[in-house]
Protein backbone atom coordinates (compact mmCIF):
# COMPACT_ATOMS: atom_id res chain seq x y z
CA UNK A 1 0.00 0.00 0.00
CA UNK A 2 1.29 3.57 -1.10
CA UNK A 3 1.37 6.30 1.31
CA UNK A 4 -0.89 9.52 0.17
CA UNK A 5 -0.73 12.56 2.18
CA UNK A 6 -3.88 15.03 1.43
CA UNK A 7 -4.03 18.55 2.89
CA UNK A 8 -7.85 19.19 3.77
CA UNK A 9 -9.44 20.73 6.83
CA UNK A 10 -12.75 19.00 7.83
CA UNK A 11 -14.98 20.51 10.56
CA UNK A 12 -14.88 17.37 12.35
CA UNK A 13 -12.75 14.58 13.68
CA UNK A 14 -12.14 12.07 11.90
CA UNK A 15 -12.97 8.59 13.36
CA UNK A 16 -11.51 5.18 12.11
CA UNK A 17 -13.70 3.30 9.17
CA UNK A 18 -16.67 1.35 10.40
CA UNK A 19 -15.91 -2.54 10.82
CA UNK A 20 -16.98 -4.35 7.59
CA UNK A 21 -16.85 -1.41 5.09
CA UNK A 22 -15.03 -3.56 2.77
CA UNK A 23 -17.98 -5.78 1.87
CA UNK A 24 -20.26 -2.76 1.69
CA UNK A 25 -18.34 -1.12 -1.27
CA UNK A 26 -19.62 -1.79 -4.47
CA UNK A 27 -17.23 -3.65 -7.15
CA UNK A 28 -19.35 -2.22 -9.83
CA UNK A 29 -18.27 0.97 -11.35
CA UNK A 30 -21.70 2.00 -12.49
CA UNK A 31 -22.35 2.50 -8.70
CA UNK A 32 -19.75 5.61 -8.25
CA UNK A 33 -20.37 9.08 -9.65
CA UNK A 34 -18.78 10.31 -12.36
CA UNK A 35 -16.78 12.88 -9.42
CA UNK A 36 -15.72 9.99 -7.68
CA UNK A 37 -14.68 8.20 -10.70
CA UNK A 38 -12.11 10.95 -11.47
CA UNK A 39 -10.89 11.43 -8.01
CA UNK A 40 -9.70 7.91 -7.58
CA UNK A 41 -8.50 7.32 -10.88
CA UNK A 42 -6.13 10.67 -10.00
CA UNK A 43 -5.19 8.85 -6.91
CA UNK A 44 -3.92 5.27 -8.46
CA UNK A 45 -2.33 7.40 -11.23
CA UNK A 46 -0.22 9.52 -9.16
CA UNK A 47 0.26 6.99 -6.49
CA UNK A 48 4.09 7.53 -6.46
CA UNK A 49 3.84 11.10 -5.04
CA UNK A 50 5.06 11.98 -1.24
CA UNK A 51 2.11 14.54 -0.86
CA UNK A 52 -1.26 15.04 -2.79
CA UNK A 53 -3.27 18.19 -1.75
CA UNK A 54 -6.84 18.83 -2.24
CA UNK A 55 -5.38 21.25 -4.71
CA UNK A 56 -3.61 19.16 -6.79
CA UNK A 57 -6.67 17.70 -7.53
CA UNK A 58 -8.90 20.26 -8.02
CA UNK A 59 -6.24 21.17 -11.18
CA UNK A 60 -6.13 18.13 -12.61
CA UNK A 61 -10.23 17.82 -12.54
CA UNK A 62 -11.61 20.63 -11.97
CA UNK A 63 -13.89 19.36 -9.32
CA UNK A 64 -15.13 21.70 -6.50
CA UNK A 65 -12.69 21.76 -3.27
CA UNK A 66 -15.64 21.16 -0.83
CA UNK A 67 -16.56 17.88 -3.27
CA UNK A 68 -13.51 16.66 -2.90
CA UNK A 69 -13.10 16.44 0.40
CA UNK A 70 -16.85 14.94 0.77
CA UNK A 71 -15.84 12.33 -2.20
CA UNK A 72 -12.29 11.70 0.33
CA UNK A 73 -14.56 11.08 3.68
CA UNK A 74 -16.90 8.76 1.53
CA UNK A 75 -13.94 6.79 0.14
CA UNK A 76 -12.91 5.85 3.56
CA UNK A 77 -15.91 5.44 5.14
CA UNK A 78 -15.73 1.92 2.50
CA UNK A 79 -12.53 1.70 3.47
CA UNK A 80 -11.00 2.65 -0.50
CA UNK A 81 -8.52 4.65 1.66
CA UNK A 82 -7.69 3.30 5.08
CA UNK A 83 -5.73 4.72 8.43
CA UNK A 84 -7.54 8.45 7.76
CA UNK A 85 -5.48 10.51 9.93
CA UNK A 86 -4.44 13.95 10.96
CA UNK A 87 -0.71 14.99 9.87
CA UNK A 88 1.61 18.04 9.07
CA UNK A 89 4.69 17.81 6.81
CA UNK A 90 6.25 21.26 7.50
CA UNK A 91 3.90 23.95 7.09
CA UNK A 92 1.04 22.16 5.25
CA UNK A 93 -1.51 20.54 7.45
CA UNK A 94 -3.67 17.36 6.29
CA UNK A 95 -4.54 14.14 6.31
CA UNK A 96 -2.51 10.73 5.87
CA UNK A 97 -3.74 7.42 4.61
CA UNK A 98 -3.38 4.23 3.06
CA UNK A 99 -4.82 3.66 -0.68
CA UNK A 100 -6.74 0.47 -0.59
CA UNK A 101 -4.91 -0.62 -4.23
CA UNK A 102 -6.25 -4.45 -4.21
CA UNK A 103 -9.95 -3.07 -3.80
CA UNK A 104 -9.47 -0.37 -6.06
CA UNK A 105 -8.08 -2.63 -8.32
CA UNK A 106 -11.15 -4.95 -8.42
CA UNK A 107 -13.46 -1.88 -9.50
CA UNK A 108 -11.29 0.18 -11.88
CA UNK A 109 -9.06 -2.78 -13.69
CA UNK A 110 -10.70 -1.82 -16.73
CA UNK A 111 -11.21 1.43 -16.59
CA UNK A 112 -7.99 2.81 -14.87
CA UNK A 113 -4.72 3.10 -17.53
CA UNK A 114 -1.62 4.47 -16.37
CA UNK A 115 -0.63 7.18 -19.63
CA UNK A 116 1.80 5.77 -21.67
CA UNK A 117 4.91 8.13 -21.31
CA UNK A 118 6.33 9.70 -24.77
CA UNK A 119 10.20 9.19 -24.72
CA UNK A 120 11.72 12.56 -24.00
CA UNK A 121 14.05 11.82 -27.26
CA UNK A 122 11.08 11.31 -29.46
CA UNK A 123 11.22 13.65 -32.09
CA UNK A 124 8.42 15.47 -33.11
CA UNK A 125 7.55 17.42 -36.36
CA UNK A 126 5.30 20.66 -36.42
CA UNK A 127 3.26 21.74 -39.50
CA UNK A 128 0.96 24.40 -39.76
CA UNK A 129 -1.51 25.81 -42.58
CA UNK A 130 0.36 26.32 -46.04
CA UNK A 131 3.23 23.94 -45.26
CA UNK A 132 2.15 20.89 -47.32
CA UNK A 133 4.69 20.09 -49.87
CA UNK A 134 2.71 17.32 -52.34
CA UNK A 135 6.14 16.63 -54.19
CA UNK A 136 7.32 14.29 -51.14
CA UNK A 137 7.46 10.97 -51.73
CA UNK A 138 4.85 8.05 -50.22
CA UNK A 139 7.18 4.96 -49.31
CA UNK A 140 5.61 1.72 -48.56
CA UNK A 141 6.40 -1.84 -48.65
CA UNK A 142 4.71 -4.70 -50.55
CA UNK A 143 3.20 -6.00 -48.25
CA UNK A 144 1.72 -2.55 -46.78
CA UNK A 145 0.11 -1.69 -50.05
CA UNK A 146 -1.55 -5.14 -50.03
CA UNK A 147 -2.82 -5.00 -47.32
CA UNK A 148 -6.65 -4.86 -46.27
CA UNK A 149 -8.29 -2.18 -44.91
CA UNK A 150 -10.98 0.53 -45.41
CA UNK A 151 -10.65 3.95 -44.26
CA UNK A 152 -12.79 7.01 -45.38
CA UNK A 153 -11.12 9.89 -48.04
CA UNK A 154 -10.18 12.11 -45.31
CA UNK A 155 -8.51 9.33 -43.39
CA UNK A 156 -6.50 8.41 -45.79
CA UNK A 157 -5.45 11.71 -47.24
CA UNK A 158 -4.19 12.10 -43.30
CA UNK A 159 -1.87 8.86 -43.72
CA UNK A 160 -0.89 9.63 -46.51
CA UNK A 161 0.14 12.72 -45.80
CA UNK A 162 2.00 11.15 -42.42
CA UNK A 163 3.87 9.23 -44.56
CA UNK A 164 4.97 11.47 -47.44
CA UNK A 165 7.08 13.00 -44.27
CA UNK A 166 8.98 10.29 -43.36
CA UNK A 167 12.94 10.45 -44.25
CA UNK A 168 14.96 8.14 -46.12
CA UNK A 169 17.15 7.83 -42.63
CA UNK A 170 14.88 8.15 -40.20
CA UNK A 171 15.45 5.21 -37.81
CA UNK A 172 12.04 5.78 -35.80
CA UNK A 173 9.03 6.48 -36.15
CA UNK A 174 7.96 10.37 -34.99
CA UNK A 175 4.93 11.99 -34.11
CA UNK A 176 3.36 14.62 -36.22
CA UNK A 177 2.30 17.65 -34.69
CA UNK A 178 -0.66 19.19 -37.30
CA UNK A 179 -2.56 22.70 -37.00
CA UNK A 180 -5.80 22.30 -36.80
CA UNK A 181 -6.24 24.63 -40.08
CA UNK A 182 -3.53 22.22 -41.89
CA UNK A 183 -5.88 19.17 -41.26
CA UNK A 184 -8.74 21.68 -42.34
CA UNK A 185 -6.97 22.12 -45.46
CA UNK A 186 -5.76 18.34 -46.16
CA UNK A 187 -9.13 16.91 -45.30
CA UNK A 188 -11.55 19.92 -46.58
CA UNK A 189 -13.37 20.08 -43.37
CA UNK A 190 -14.98 23.23 -43.69
CA UNK A 191 -14.15 26.15 -40.80
CA UNK A 192 -17.29 26.18 -39.16
CA UNK A 193 -17.29 23.27 -37.00
CA UNK A 194 -13.76 22.58 -37.96
CA UNK A 195 -12.45 21.52 -34.24
CA UNK A 196 -15.40 19.21 -33.45
CA UNK A 197 -15.07 17.46 -36.95
CA UNK A 198 -11.59 16.98 -36.77
CA UNK A 199 -11.94 15.10 -33.23
CA UNK A 200 -14.23 12.97 -34.67
CA UNK A 201 -11.92 12.46 -37.52
CA UNK A 202 -8.83 11.55 -35.51
CA UNK A 203 -10.72 9.30 -33.16
CA UNK A 204 -12.33 7.52 -35.84
CA UNK A 205 -8.72 7.14 -37.39
CA UNK A 206 -7.37 5.92 -33.63
CA UNK A 207 -9.84 2.53 -34.30
CA UNK A 208 -9.12 1.97 -37.93
CA UNK A 209 -7.28 -1.50 -38.04
CA UNK A 210 -5.77 -3.54 -41.19
CA UNK A 211 -4.86 -6.51 -42.13
CA UNK A 212 -1.54 -7.44 -43.46
CA UNK A 213 -0.61 -10.71 -44.82
CA UNK A 214 2.58 -12.11 -43.98
CA UNK A 215 3.65 -15.99 -45.01
CA UNK A 216 1.36 -18.44 -43.08
CA UNK A 217 0.29 -15.62 -40.97
CA UNK A 218 -2.08 -12.46 -40.60
CA UNK A 219 -1.42 -9.65 -38.30
CA UNK A 220 -3.85 -7.30 -37.27
CA UNK A 221 -3.02 -3.70 -36.51
CA UNK A 222 -4.20 -0.21 -35.80
CA UNK A 223 -2.92 2.29 -38.02
CA UNK A 224 -1.94 5.14 -35.15
CA UNK A 225 -0.53 4.57 -31.71
CA UNK A 226 -2.07 7.56 -30.60
CA UNK A 227 -3.96 10.83 -31.22
CA UNK A 228 -3.24 13.74 -29.40
CA UNK A 229 -5.77 16.23 -29.31
CA UNK A 230 -5.41 19.49 -27.91
CA UNK A 231 -8.65 21.77 -28.11
CA UNK A 232 -6.71 24.85 -26.54
CA UNK A 233 -3.60 24.64 -28.38
CA UNK A 234 -5.13 24.67 -31.71
CA UNK A 235 -3.02 21.22 -32.69
CA UNK A 236 -3.47 17.29 -32.84
CA UNK A 237 -0.55 14.95 -32.61
CA UNK A 238 -0.68 11.82 -34.57
CA UNK A 239 1.80 9.05 -33.67
CA UNK A 240 1.97 5.32 -36.16
CA UNK A 241 1.73 2.34 -34.46
CA UNK A 242 5.19 0.74 -33.70
CA UNK A 243 4.10 -2.57 -35.26
CA UNK A 244 3.94 -0.60 -39.02
CA UNK A 245 8.35 0.07 -38.27
CA UNK A 246 9.27 -2.71 -40.33
CA UNK A 247 6.64 -1.42 -43.35
CA UNK A 248 7.76 2.05 -43.29
CA UNK A 249 11.17 2.46 -42.34
CA UNK A 250 14.24 1.53 -43.78
CA UNK A 251 13.04 0.03 -46.79
CA UNK A 252 15.41 -1.12 -49.47
CA UNK A 253 13.93 -4.11 -51.51
CA UNK A 254 9.91 -4.74 -52.49
CA UNK A 255 8.74 -1.66 -51.91
CA UNK A 256 7.20 1.11 -53.91
CA UNK A 257 7.27 4.98 -54.14
CA UNK A 258 4.82 7.56 -55.51
CA UNK A 259 4.81 11.16 -54.88
CA UNK A 260 1.68 12.66 -53.08
CA UNK A 261 0.49 14.83 -55.44
CA UNK A 262 -0.75 12.22 -57.48
CA UNK A 263 -3.47 11.11 -55.34
CA UNK A 264 -3.94 13.92 -52.48
CA UNK A 265 -6.88 15.72 -55.00
CA UNK A 266 -8.43 12.60 -56.00
CA UNK A 267 -12.29 11.99 -54.78
CA UNK A 268 -12.39 8.59 -53.75
CA UNK A 269 -10.35 6.25 -51.27
CA UNK A 270 -10.92 3.24 -53.64
CA UNK A 271 -9.31 5.69 -56.36
CA UNK A 272 -6.36 5.74 -54.38
CA UNK A 273 -6.15 2.02 -53.72
CA UNK A 274 -6.65 1.12 -56.97
CA UNK A 275 -3.39 3.45 -58.12
CA UNK A 276 -1.05 1.94 -55.67
CA UNK A 277 -2.09 -1.70 -56.61
CA UNK A 278 -1.31 -0.04 -59.88
CA UNK A 279 2.14 1.23 -59.39
CA UNK A 280 3.55 -1.91 -57.98
CA UNK A 281 3.16 -3.32 -61.43
CA UNK A 282 4.19 -0.06 -63.75
CA UNK A 283 7.47 -1.28 -64.28
CA UNK A 284 6.55 -5.00 -64.64
CA UNK A 285 7.32 -6.54 -67.73
CA UNK A 286 3.73 -7.27 -68.81
CA UNK A 287 2.32 -4.06 -67.16
CA UNK A 288 -0.68 -5.46 -65.93
CA UNK A 289 -2.23 -6.46 -63.11
CA UNK A 290 -4.98 -9.68 -62.74
CA UNK A 291 -7.35 -9.83 -59.83
CA UNK A 292 -9.84 -12.59 -58.84
CA UNK A 293 -13.25 -10.43 -58.45
CA UNK A 294 -13.34 -11.39 -54.67
CA UNK A 295 -9.67 -10.84 -53.73
CA UNK A 296 -10.25 -7.18 -55.51
CA UNK A 297 -13.26 -6.87 -53.45
CA UNK A 298 -11.28 -8.53 -49.90
CA UNK A 299 -8.14 -6.05 -50.75
CA UNK A 300 -10.62 -2.90 -51.15
CA UNK A 301 -12.66 -4.32 -48.27
CA UNK A 302 -15.72 -3.96 -50.25
CA UNK A 303 -18.37 -5.86 -49.19
CA UNK A 304 -19.64 -8.93 -49.94
CA UNK A 305 -22.84 -8.40 -50.99
CA UNK A 306 -21.90 -6.12 -53.73
CA UNK A 307 -22.54 -6.96 -57.09
CA UNK A 308 -19.82 -6.80 -59.80
CA UNK A 309 -21.70 -4.13 -61.90
CA UNK A 310 -21.11 -1.88 -58.50
CA UNK A 311 -17.91 -2.73 -58.61
CA UNK A 312 -17.50 -1.88 -62.17
CA UNK A 313 -18.85 1.65 -61.30
CA UNK A 314 -15.79 2.28 -58.71
CA UNK A 315 -13.43 1.35 -61.53
CA UNK A 316 -14.79 3.52 -64.09
CA UNK A 317 -14.69 6.25 -61.97
CA UNK A 318 -11.17 5.78 -60.89
CA UNK A 319 -10.33 5.25 -64.50
CA UNK A 320 -11.40 8.39 -65.21
CA UNK A 321 -9.60 10.40 -62.05
CA UNK A 322 -6.33 8.43 -62.96
CA UNK A 323 -6.60 9.92 -66.02
CA UNK A 324 -6.76 13.15 -65.17
CA UNK A 325 -4.81 13.98 -61.82
CA UNK A 326 -2.11 11.08 -61.90
CA UNK A 327 0.82 9.90 -64.09
CA UNK A 328 -1.58 6.46 -64.86
CA UNK A 329 -3.91 5.16 -67.66
CA UNK A 330 -5.03 1.60 -67.54
CA UNK A 331 -7.96 0.14 -69.27
CA UNK A 332 -9.79 -2.98 -68.57
CA UNK A 333 -10.57 -6.66 -69.70
CA UNK A 334 -12.96 -9.47 -68.01
CA UNK A 335 -12.83 -13.15 -68.20
CA UNK A 336 -16.11 -14.47 -67.73
CA UNK A 337 -17.11 -18.10 -66.47
CA UNK A 338 -21.01 -18.90 -67.35
CA UNK A 339 -21.95 -15.56 -68.11
CA UNK A 340 -20.29 -14.06 -65.10
CA UNK A 341 -17.24 -11.84 -64.76
CA UNK A 342 -14.50 -14.03 -62.02
CA UNK A 343 -11.31 -12.03 -63.18
CA UNK A 344 -10.34 -8.92 -64.21
CA UNK A 345 -7.40 -7.43 -65.77
CA UNK A 346 -5.32 -3.95 -65.29
CA UNK A 347 -3.57 -2.82 -68.23
CA UNK A 348 -0.74 -0.09 -67.23
CA UNK A 349 0.02 2.67 -68.58
CA UNK A 350 2.83 5.42 -67.58
CA UNK A 351 1.88 9.00 -68.34
CA UNK A 352 4.44 11.48 -68.36
CA UNK A 353 7.93 11.23 -66.35
CA UNK A 354 8.56 10.59 -62.41
CA UNK A 355 11.97 11.37 -60.57
CA UNK A 356 12.98 8.25 -58.92
CA UNK A 357 12.34 7.85 -55.15
CA UNK A 358 15.92 6.88 -55.27
CA UNK A 359 16.73 10.01 -56.96
CA UNK A 360 14.64 12.74 -55.43
CA UNK A 361 16.15 15.04 -53.15
CA UNK A 362 13.41 16.61 -51.62
CA UNK A 363 13.48 14.09 -48.05
CA UNK A 364 16.94 15.46 -46.69
CA UNK A 365 19.61 13.53 -44.47
CA UNK A 366 20.58 14.34 -41.48
CA UNK A 367 24.13 15.81 -42.64
CA UNK A 368 22.03 17.78 -45.25
CA UNK A 369 19.58 19.20 -42.57
CA UNK A 370 22.49 20.60 -40.59
CA UNK A 371 24.03 22.06 -43.25
CA UNK A 372 20.84 23.97 -44.14
CA UNK A 373 21.25 25.44 -40.01
CA UNK A 374 24.46 25.79 -40.19
CA UNK A 375 23.94 28.43 -43.18
CA UNK A 376 21.36 30.07 -40.91
CA UNK A 377 24.00 30.60 -38.19
CA UNK A 378 25.85 34.26 -37.62
CA UNK A 379 28.53 34.08 -39.64
CA UNK A 380 31.83 33.53 -37.53
CA UNK A 381 29.74 31.21 -35.22
CA UNK A 382 29.29 28.44 -37.91
CA UNK A 383 32.72 26.55 -38.07
CA UNK A 384 32.87 26.42 -34.51
CA UNK A 385 32.56 22.94 -33.52
CA UNK A 386 30.40 23.94 -30.74
CA UNK A 387 28.15 24.94 -32.31
CA UNK A 388 28.31 22.01 -34.48
CA UNK A 389 27.72 19.91 -31.63
CA UNK A 390 24.77 22.24 -30.19
CA UNK A 391 22.90 21.71 -33.45
CA UNK A 392 23.45 17.96 -33.84
CA UNK A 393 21.95 17.14 -30.38
CA UNK A 394 19.21 19.65 -30.83
CA UNK A 395 18.80 17.34 -34.16
CA UNK A 396 17.80 14.19 -32.24
CA UNK A 397 15.21 15.93 -30.42
CA UNK A 398 13.57 18.58 -32.81
CA UNK A 399 12.68 18.81 -36.44
CA UNK A 400 14.37 21.12 -38.58
CA UNK A 401 11.64 23.87 -38.47
CA UNK A 402 12.00 24.00 -34.35
CA UNK A 403 15.75 24.58 -34.36
CA UNK A 404 15.27 27.49 -37.46
CA UNK A 405 12.52 30.06 -35.66
CA UNK A 406 15.26 29.72 -32.72
CA UNK A 407 18.44 30.11 -34.31
CA UNK A 408 16.51 32.94 -36.37
CA UNK A 409 15.05 34.47 -32.59
CA UNK A 410 19.06 33.94 -31.11
CA UNK A 411 20.45 36.18 -34.38
CA UNK A 412 17.67 39.09 -33.75
CA UNK A 413 18.35 39.06 -30.09
CA UNK A 414 21.99 38.51 -29.15
CA UNK A 415 23.26 41.79 -28.06
CA UNK A 416 27.53 40.11 -27.05
CA UNK A 417 28.82 38.01 -30.24
CA UNK A 418 30.52 36.45 -27.23
CA UNK A 419 27.40 34.22 -25.81
CA UNK A 420 25.97 33.62 -28.95
CA UNK A 421 26.47 29.94 -28.07
CA UNK A 422 24.82 29.72 -24.81
CA UNK A 423 22.09 32.11 -25.58
CA UNK A 424 21.27 29.98 -28.76
CA UNK A 425 21.66 27.19 -26.40
CA UNK A 426 19.03 28.40 -23.82
CA UNK A 427 16.55 29.05 -27.11
CA UNK A 428 16.45 25.80 -27.96
CA UNK A 429 15.92 24.36 -24.50
CA UNK A 430 13.25 26.61 -23.90
CA UNK A 431 11.98 27.33 -27.55
CA UNK A 432 12.17 30.79 -27.14
CA UNK A 433 11.81 31.22 -31.15
CA UNK A 434 8.06 30.36 -30.62
CA UNK A 435 6.36 33.55 -30.44
CA UNK A 436 8.48 35.50 -32.91
CA UNK A 437 7.83 32.15 -35.62
CA UNK A 438 4.19 32.47 -34.64
CA UNK A 439 3.99 36.20 -35.20
CA UNK A 440 5.84 35.94 -38.82
CA UNK A 441 3.35 33.14 -39.59
CA UNK A 442 0.87 35.08 -38.47
CA UNK A 443 1.70 38.26 -41.33
CA UNK A 444 2.46 35.27 -43.67
CA UNK A 445 -0.96 33.74 -43.28
CA UNK A 446 -2.85 37.07 -43.43
CA UNK A 447 -0.41 38.17 -46.70
CA UNK A 448 -1.97 34.69 -48.17
CA UNK A 449 -5.47 35.92 -46.69
CA UNK A 450 -5.06 39.07 -48.67
CA UNK A 451 -3.66 37.42 -52.09
CA UNK A 452 -6.42 34.54 -52.09
CA UNK A 453 -9.14 36.95 -51.75
CA UNK A 454 -8.08 39.18 -54.44
CA UNK A 455 -7.34 35.90 -56.51
CA UNK A 456 -11.37 35.15 -56.14
CA UNK A 457 -12.39 38.65 -56.92
CA UNK A 458 -10.43 38.61 -60.37
CA UNK A 459 -11.57 34.84 -60.71
CA UNK A 460 -15.49 36.38 -60.01
CA UNK A 461 -15.22 39.10 -62.30
CA UNK A 462 -13.58 36.25 -65.26
CA UNK A 463 -16.46 34.14 -64.29
CA UNK A 464 -19.20 37.07 -64.51
CA UNK A 465 -17.73 38.18 -67.84
CA UNK A 466 -17.95 34.42 -69.54
CA UNK A 467 -21.73 34.26 -67.98
CA UNK A 468 -22.22 37.65 -69.58
CA UNK A 469 -21.10 36.71 -72.78
CA UNK A 470 -22.67 33.17 -72.21
CA UNK A 471 -26.17 35.37 -71.75
CA UNK A 472 -25.80 37.06 -74.92
CA UNK A 473 -24.96 34.57 -76.90
CA UNK A 474 -28.37 32.59 -75.99
CA UNK A 475 -30.28 35.76 -76.35
CA UNK A 476 -28.69 36.89 -79.93
CA UNK A 477 -29.63 33.67 -81.10
CA UNK A 478 -33.25 34.06 -79.63
CA UNK A 479 -33.50 37.14 -81.77
CA UNK A 480 -32.62 35.90 -84.89
CA UNK A 481 -35.57 33.37 -84.80
CA UNK A 482 -37.84 37.14 -84.56
CA UNK A 483 -39.69 38.50 -87.18
CA UNK A 484 -39.48 42.71 -87.24
CA UNK A 485 -42.77 42.68 -86.13
CA UNK A 486 -42.50 39.91 -83.19
CA UNK A 487 -38.95 42.17 -82.50
CA UNK A 488 -41.45 45.26 -82.49
CA UNK A 489 -43.53 44.26 -80.08
CA UNK A 490 -41.33 42.91 -77.39
CA UNK A 491 -39.96 46.42 -76.86
CA UNK A 492 -43.36 48.34 -77.06
CA UNK A 493 -44.05 45.36 -74.10
CA UNK A 494 -40.52 46.38 -72.44
CA UNK A 495 -41.46 50.29 -72.84
CA UNK A 496 -44.30 49.76 -71.15
CA UNK A 497 -42.87 47.99 -68.03
CA UNK A 498 -39.92 50.20 -67.91
CA UNK A 499 -39.56 52.50 -64.91
CA UNK A 500 -39.33 56.08 -64.84
CA UNK A 501 -35.60 56.48 -65.77
CA UNK A 502 -35.47 54.34 -68.63
CA UNK A 503 -38.47 55.85 -70.23
CA UNK A 504 -36.36 59.71 -69.83
CA UNK A 505 -33.52 58.05 -71.50
CA UNK A 506 -35.26 56.22 -74.40
CA UNK A 507 -37.17 59.97 -74.90
CA UNK A 508 -33.73 61.52 -74.91
CA UNK A 509 -31.96 58.97 -77.32
CA UNK A 510 -33.83 56.46 -78.26
CA UNK A 511 -32.43 52.81 -78.07
CA UNK A 512 -29.19 53.66 -78.82
CA UNK A 513 -28.95 55.27 -74.89
CA UNK A 514 -26.91 52.51 -73.30
CA UNK A 515 -29.22 52.35 -69.96
CA UNK A 516 -32.43 51.83 -72.51
CA UNK A 517 -30.27 49.42 -74.33
CA UNK A 518 -29.12 47.24 -71.19
CA UNK A 519 -32.54 47.44 -69.52
CA UNK A 520 -34.06 45.99 -72.91
CA UNK A 521 -31.15 43.16 -72.89
CA UNK A 522 -31.99 41.95 -69.57
CA UNK A 523 -35.58 41.97 -70.42
CA UNK A 524 -35.22 39.76 -73.47
CA UNK A 525 -32.83 37.59 -71.76
CA UNK A 526 -35.39 36.61 -68.60
CA UNK A 527 -37.77 35.77 -71.83
CA UNK A 528 -35.57 34.22 -73.78
CA UNK A 529 -33.49 31.62 -71.31
CA UNK A 530 -34.62 29.37 -68.68
CA UNK A 531 -34.00 29.73 -65.10
CA UNK A 532 -31.16 27.54 -65.00
CA UNK A 533 -29.78 29.42 -67.28
CA UNK A 534 -29.84 33.07 -65.84
CA UNK A 535 -28.58 31.43 -62.31
CA UNK A 536 -25.27 32.90 -62.11
CA UNK A 537 -24.18 30.10 -59.34
CA UNK A 538 -25.10 27.06 -61.09
CA UNK A 539 -23.39 28.49 -64.17
CA UNK A 540 -20.19 28.57 -62.01
CA UNK A 541 -20.89 25.09 -60.91
CA UNK A 542 -20.58 24.01 -64.14
CA UNK A 543 -17.15 25.57 -64.46
CA UNK A 544 -16.49 23.07 -61.40
CA UNK A 545 -16.26 26.39 -59.15
CA UNK A 546 -18.61 26.42 -56.15
CA UNK A 547 -19.82 30.31 -55.52
CA UNK A 548 -21.94 31.42 -52.81
CA UNK A 549 -23.04 35.17 -52.05
CA UNK A 550 -21.63 36.07 -48.75
CA UNK A 551 -23.69 38.70 -46.15
CA UNK A 552 -23.05 41.72 -48.23
CA UNK A 553 -24.34 40.74 -50.98
CA UNK A 554 -21.43 39.70 -52.91
CA UNK A 555 -20.72 36.69 -54.78
CA UNK A 556 -17.45 34.64 -53.30
CA UNK A 557 -16.06 31.35 -54.26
Amino acid sequence: MSKVKVQSAPQSTPQSAPQGALQSAPIDISFYTENQIKVIKFLITNKEKDIINTKNIYNNTKIAIKTIRKILSRFREINLITDFKRSKVGQVSGFEYQLNEKLCKKIFKKEVKIPEVLPENKTIKHYTYGEMNTGYYVVKSNKLLEARYKLTLQEKRILLDMISKIQRDDDELCVYRFDAKYLADLTGVKIDGLYKELKLITRRLLKRTLDIHETDEVLQVNWLASAHYKHKKGYVELEFSTKLRPYLLGLKELYKSYQLKNVINLNSFYSIRIYELLKQYEQTDRKSRTFDVEEFKDILKIPKGYKYNNVKKLIINAQQELAEKTDLLFSLTEKKKRQRVVSITFYIEKKGKEIEYENQNNLPSKESELDTLLSIVLEGHREKQSINKLLKESLKNHDVKYIKRNIEYANEQVKDQRKYKTYLDKALKGDWGLDLSEEKSRETKQNLKKQQNEDNKKLVEKLKKEFQNFKDTKRKEAEKNLSETEFDLLKEEFLSNANNIVNNYYKKDGFDSFIVKSSLHVFLEKKFLKSDELDFVKFADSKGYKVIKNRYGDYII
